[in-house]
């Protein structure tokens, strides 16, 4: 092996394993566990005293993965109307909406995935087009949300 790729390895390595990963704090933690036990009045105290609310544990899950595996519909709802990110993936690559089993939960999750990518979309155009795209973003939206009413009936 040559000398530079050598040394390369090496540096990775000791960047992914000697290094700690940045640690969660104890109110992410038990922001965290209040999801996963369904305790909505503890979530709702920790997003009240500022708690990061896309904070991940040890295996990438968020406070919105363990809702929606738990299918904590309140929860999740009251995440994703704190823009919780839908799109953040576990160290096994799965979205919440991956976890779900819940229809319901599911379908808000992936509404709020799709504004959410929708936003990122318009967020890097130039300043001319972003009216034309955002009327244009509107209009899917309504007549998506139409066709999600629609199929509840």
């Amino acid at each position: 092996m040559h000398k530079p790729l050598l040394h390369g390895f090496f540096l990775v390595s000791f960047l992914l394993f000697a290094c700690p990963m940045m640690a969660l704090t104890e109110e992410e933690k038990a922001f965290i566990e209040y999801a996963k036990a369904g305790n909505l009045d503890g979530v709702q105290g920790a997003v009240a005293n500022g708690i990061n609310i896309n904070a991940q544990n040890e295996d990438g899950q968020t406070a919105l993965h363990w809702a929606a595996w738990k299918s904590h519909e309140k929860i999740v709802d009251y995440l994703l109307l704190r823009n919780a990110d839908t799109t953040i993936q576990s160290h096994k690559g799965h979205d919440a909406a991956f976890l779900c089993e819940n229809k319901k939960i599911k379908q808000m999750l992936n509404n709020a995935s799709w504004r959410i990518n929708s936003r990122r979309i318009v967020s890097s155009l130039p300043p001319t087009s972003v009216g034309l795209v955002s009327a244009f973003s509107f209009l899917i939206t309504f007549f998506y949300d139409s066709l999600a009413a629609v199929s509840k009936q």
